[in-house]
C-alpha cells in the first residue's frame, strides 16, 4: 500500500496501526516513512511566466516613459514601480520567475544618490528661472535636503556646481 499510495494515504486508512507504531517504535517508523515518502510532483503550470514577464516589462517601460523626464516625480524605486501596477504584490512575490522584470528593476530603479541629484537639479532650475542666486542653503532647502542626509556623491556634485 505504501508503494502505490504513499505514507499519507496509509496513515489515513489505518489510523490505529499508524498510532501504535508511532508510539512503540518511533525511530524505526519515522525512518521507514522517510523511505516511502512521495514528494509533491505538482508543477504550477497555470501561469505562462515568460509571457507574463514580457507583459509586465512592457507595462513597466510604459510607466518609465511617462515619468522619466518629470524631474518632480517621486523616487523611482522598485516599490514605486510595483505600486503603479495592478498586481504589484503578485509580481513582487514571483520575481524569481520573471528575469526580464528583475533586470528592469536592476537597471532603472533610482538609488538615493540619483534621486537627490535629480531633486537638486530641479531646485537649481527653479532658482535660475526665478532669477535667484544659486546658494547652497537655498538649493538644499528647495530640494528638501539637509547636509546630514546628503550622500557624498550628491555633495561632491553640489560643490562642483557651486564652485566651493
Amino acid at each position: 500500500m505504501l508503494e502505490s499510495h504513499g505514507v499519507k494515504q496509509a496513515r489515513l486508512s489505518h489510523q490505529a496501526l499508524y498510532a501504535w507504531l508511532y508510539r512503540h517504535d518511533r525511530s524505526w517508523f519515522l525512518q521507514f516513512n522517510r523511505q516511502h515518502h512521495q514528494g509533491h510532483a505538482r508543477d504550477n503550470l497555470r501561469v505562462d511566466w515568460p509571457k507574463r514577464d514580457r507583459m509586465v516589462c512592457r507595462q513597466l517601460l510604459h510607466i518609465l516613459d511617462q515619468h522619466e523626464l518629470m524631474l518632480d516625480s517621486p523616487r523611482l524605486s522598485r516599490n514605486w514601480y510595483l505600486s503603479k501596477l495592478l498586481s504589484g504584490a503578485m509580481i513582487e512575490k514571483n520575481l524569481r520567475s520573471m528575469p526580464l522584470t528583475r533586470l528592469f528593476f536592476q537597471r532603472y530603479c533610482e538609488d538615493i544618490t540619483g534621486y537627490q541629484i535629480r531633486r537638486l537639479a530641479l531646485a537649481a532650475g527653479l532658482l535660475v528661472q526665478t532669477g535667484n542666486s544659486l546658494r547652497r542653503w537655498r538649493l538644499l532647502r528647495l530640494a528638501g535636503l539637509s547636509d546630514e542626509r546628503l550622500t557624498s556623491l550628491a555633495d561632491d556634485l553640489l560643490r562642483d556646481v557651486l564652485g566651493a
